[in-house]
This record gives C-alpha cells, sequence and structure tokens, in this order.
C-alpha cells in the first residue's frame, strides 16, 4: 500500500466541521471502548467489531450530532479499537511484560479520520477534495497520483497535525516538512494534509531509524530508484514509502 500526502486549505468554516467531525469520532472511539470493555467485565461477553458497528444507528438516535459524520468514517472508528483490541490480545499472548491496554481518548487527541471506500463521502476533482458534509476543499497538488490517478486510490484519511519546527531526516525528502517518528511514520507538521492510498504502486520499506549517517540513505535512496514503479508514468517523482 502506499501514501501520498497532500497539504489541504480549508475555509475556516470548514476548518471548524472539520474539527467537530473529530471530536464526534472522538466521542464514538471512547463510547466504543467503554462498551466493549463494560460488556466484558459485567457480562462476561466479548464484543466484536461487527457488534459495536450493529450499534452505530442506536447511538446516531442517542446522539443526534453523530450523523453530521459521514457513515463509512463511524464504522472506521469502530474498526481502529477492535484493532487496538486485537493488539492487546497479541501482546497478551506473547507474554509481553506491559501488554497496553486500550485506552480512553482525552479532548483533542483524535487527530485523524479515514473514508475507507475512495468516492464514498471524499473524492478528489481536479485540485479539489469533494468531502460528504464539509464541501470541496482546496488541494495543492504538488505531485501526480501514480496508478492512473484517482482511480487508483482506495482510501482518503485527513489528519490534523500539531504546528511546530521539524527536521528532514530523509534528503530524498523535499516536498513537504515531514518528521520520522520511532514508528517509521511520516507526520507532517504544516497544518490538514490528505493522504491517499493505493496498491498499485510497489515501496519501499526504510527503516526508521535516526541514527543512519549519509552513506546508509544513500544506499536506500539507490535501492529505491532501481525499484520498479508499477503504472507510474515515465519521469513521475516515486512516492515516499514508510
Amino acid at each position: 500500500m502506499k501514501m501520498y500526502k497532500y497539504r489541504i486549505y480549508p475555509s475556516k468554516a470548514q476548518e471548524t466541521q472539520l474539527n467537530q467531525q473529530l471530536e464526534l469520532c472522538r466521542w464514538a472511539y471512547n463510547k466504543t471502548l467503554e462498551t466493549r470493555k463494560n460488556s466484558y467485565e459485567q457480562d462476561g461477553v466479548s464484543l466484536s467489531y461487527y457488534d459495536t458497528k450493529k450499534m452505530l444507528p442506536i447511538w446516531k438516535a442517542d446522539k443526534p450530532d453523530l450523523k453530521r459524520v459521514h457513515s463509512m468514517v463511524l464504522q472506521d472508528v469502530t474498526m481502529r479499537v477492535d484493532l487496538a483490541f486485537q493488539a492487546f490480545f497479541r501482546r497478551v499472548k506473547s507474554g509481553e511484560e506491559e501488554v497496553g491496554y486500550p485506552r480512553f481518548k482525552g479532548y483533542g487527541r483524535y487527530d485523524s479520520m479515514c473514508y475507507p471506500q475512495y468516492g464514498n463521502g471524499a473524492k478528489l476533482n481536479g485540485n479539489m477534495l469533494a468531502l460528504s458534509k464539509v464541501g470541496s476543499i482546496k488541494v495543492k497538488m504538488h505531485r501526480e497520483l501514480c496508478g492512473g490517478g484517482p482511480l487508483g486510490a482506495k482510501t482518503v484519511c485527513i489528519r490534523r497535525s500539531a504546528g511546530g519546527k521539524c527536521t528532514l531526516p530523509s534528503p530524498a525528502i523535499t516536498k513537504l516538512c515531514v518528521c520520522q517518528t520511532s514508528l517509521g511514520g511520516l507526520v507532517s507538521m504544516l497544518g490538514c494534509s490528505l493522504l491517499l492510498h493505493s496498491v498499485q504502486v510497489r515501496r519501499l520499506l526504510i527503516p526508521a531509524s535516526s541514527s543512519m549517517n549519509k552513506k546508509q540513505w544513500q544506499r536506500h535512496s539507490d535501492a529505491w530508484r532501481s525499484t520498479p514503479r508499477v503504472g507510474c508514468p515515465p519521469g513521475a517523482n516515486a512516492p515516499i514509502a514508510v
């Protein structure tokens, strides 16, 4: 899976709507976690992703504001809780000392929402991103999408990132001001970003090591240039993979 990262420029009203939707997603995340936790502690029943997904219409009836968030986004929220529990049980099974039980998220601690199916709630029209219940948002298309443009996109994620100074750990990264985390992810520090995922392009895995010297980065860069990019037109900049 390939990640393309773009800066978006929402209006003040759209930015307010996006922040409100993120808070509603945070509420749904905590509600899902609370429901699964109470079900096991009180009744001894372990709920699955599908069990909590069926509860979304009930929660919408009790909290009408949830209707301001696309249904696929809310389903993705419940999926995140399920993935958190899967990781927890995997660490328990392997006998790790710190198993990391899923935690509730505080105010402002939910920073991204995803549309699992491109075209269902989120779609690119030129340099504009059409979001359901938000409107069209300007996108800085600093690079062309490989693999047939938007037709190759599978998932769209909107991420809110904090402002601040960041460094460029890789000399190959020139288009965006990014930081490499300890998990190997790329986090934009300049406003909101649009993430488009495509499965039509091969990726190069770069180790998440901040101690890599110039020669090691050059070796990865050379390997990246020799990696075939399926579906990329000649001369296209290959996406950064993590």
